[in-house]
């Protein structure tokens, strides 16, 4: 019994004897049917052909014949572009292909063709080679062409297709070796043949993408199938779940939790803060002073408008005075002339009075009083205005009244802004849950009824959109003014695809669309 059959063989007569590969051709085979790709099959040709036919060196060129060029070379990994020796070697490969013969160099022995002298030197002058075959691969070398019976099949009326060329080189003799004299014919029809399909195939669209698919598909094959469907089932059943279980979508947003009422304080004048009447956390009640800025400029034209004001009193008398005078003793030309200069006195003090108004309301800016009844939320108020220089407009303090109803002041990044505004015309009013940093441990529920028409800018988040939300009455065990909070806001039902993925998504759009 036999592995190919289950009788035993007859003792006599002896079976013929089934020639046996050698070991050299074994592997030859092996590495030609090893892959189709180009380079792995260019780099098996040369490697184990040279082993096969007992040389020193074997290349493999492939293109059209005008633009031969060198793919694979015995013993080198990889090809130097610039190196002298192969450009000589591509040249000579080219004309040789050219005259439509191979070409023979034996060193002493053979006579060299005049068209290739010069090119055959250059080469051999700085290859050192004693004996140059190059061969043309052409399809007239493929045994039994265009059929995979055996059969020969009805050729096209044209000359053998040109594949490519070899080149065999010898370093230590001038003839050619006899395994290469008995195995020379039937590696070129092999390596014709097979390189005539690689040529073939690198043409196929996405050939890589097939290939790899195919070997993928041959891993698979047996027991890994069964757990690859279960793969692919669980990621399709994944896939159709995002695509339809409907999931809400919450946009992140910061803000801070404040009375709706407040008052921001800011400086009436250029100036320096005298007197500061208040401090951080005081209770304070509508028209109590707060604080009085000192301005000398307006100090001293208050002074210089005073003084003028002062002599035209004395003035206006004294034309009174000098007028009365001037009619009783019958001095009229000159009563006449004061009665002029009193008007002109006059209307200067009237001009004078109306600018001693004006700086006496100035004067009275300049002591800052409470808008409204509540407590000072600026920390650290004597150290950040005591003695304090100010420009007119200068932020001072605010005042927060804590009866007032409260609210959440949110914050919402611009690129976000679409959905919530979306989601609020669509539905109304958004809920939204939120925690206060004083209290993480707790989340409380609060609903968005007002968005802001334009974005502003904010120094730590860029652009955002402002967005209220009032929260109820007594929800809160204890509030700080100002405390930031972080809140999630509902801008509706999506699937739940989009609400894992959405922001990946959005960010794609953001910074790769333009």
């Amino acid at each position: 019994m036999t592995v190919w059959s289950e009788a035993s063989p007859p003792a006599a007569p002896a079976p013929p004897t089934v020639p046996v590969l050698d070991p050299e051709w074994r592997a030859f085979v092996a590495a030609l049917q090893g892959s189709l790709r180009l380079p792995v099959l260019a780099s098996g040709i040369v490697h184990e052909g040279r082993r096969l036919l007992d040389v020193d060196r074997l290349t493999l060129l492939w293109g059209p014949a005008s633009r031969l060029r060198i793919k694979a070379v015995s013993g080198v990994s990889g090809l130097h572009a610039h190196s002298p020796a192969l450009g000589r070697l591509q040249e000579l490969v080219r004309r040789t292909v050219a005259r439509g013969e191979p070409l023979v160099y034996q060193a002493g022995i053979t006579e060299i063709p005049m068209e290739l002298e010069d090119d055959l030197a250059a080469y051999v002058e700085v290859s050192q080679a004693q004996y140059l075959a190059i061969v043309p691969l052409t399809t007239a070398m493929i045994a039994g062409e265009g059929s995979e019976t055996g059969v020969e099949a009805p050729q096209w009326p044209s000359r053998p297709r040109l594949l490519g060329a070899v080149v065999l080189e010898r370093w230590s003799a001038p003839v050619a070796s006899e395994v290469l004299l008995a195995r020379g014919d039937d590696f070129l029809a092999l390596v014709a043949g097979q390189l005539r399909q690689a040529l073939r195939i690198s043409w196929i669209p996405l050939k890589e993408f097939f290939a790899g698919l195919g070997e993928f598909l041959f891993w698979l094959w047996g027991s890994k199938l069964a757990i690859a469907a279960a793969l692919v089932l669980t990621l399709l059943s994944l896939g159709v779940a995002l695509a339809v279980v409907p999931y809400p979508y919450r946009i992140d947003a910061r803000g801070r939790i404040l009375p709706t009422q407040r008052q921001q304080v800011f400086a009436p004048w250029d100036g320096q803060i005298e007197e500061l009447r208040i401090r951080s956390g005081q209770l304070v009640s509508e028209g109590d002073v707060l604080l009085i800025v000192r301005n000398d400029e307006l100090m001293a034209e208050a002074a210089t408008v005073h003084s003028r004001w002062l002599e035209l009193q004395k003035q206006i008398v004294a034309l009174i005075s000098q007028v009365e005078a001037g009619e009783r003793e019958a001095r009229f030309e000159e009563a006449l002339r004061l009665q002029g200069e009193l008007a002109v006195a006059r209307r200067e003090l009237a001009g004078v009075e109306k600018q001693r108004e004006l700086l006496q309301i100035r004067q009275e800016r300049l002591v800052v009083r409470a808008q409204l009844s509540g407590r000072v939320t600026t920390f650290q108020l004597a150290e950040l205005l005591t003695g304090r220089p100010v420009r007119r407009g200068d932020a001072l303090l605010e005042i927060a009244d804590e009866a007032s109803p409260w609210r959440l002041e949110l914050d919402v990044q611009e690129h976000r802004a679409g959905r919530l505004l979306v989601a609020f015309e669509k539905w109304g009013a958004r809920p939204v849950t939120y925690r206060v940093l004083t209290q993480p441990e707790t989340t409380w529920s609060a609903t968005l009824d007002e968005i802001g028409s334009r974005t502003v800018m904010r120094p730590e988040q860029g652009q955002v959109l402002e967005a209220h939300a009032p929260i109820v009455p007594g929800a809160h065990p204890a509030l700080a003014i100002g405390a930031d909070v972080r809140a999630r806001i509902d801008c509706g039902p999506t699937v739940l695809g989009d609400a894992l993925f959405g922001d990946i998504v959005e960010f794609a759009r953001r910074w790769l669309w333009w």
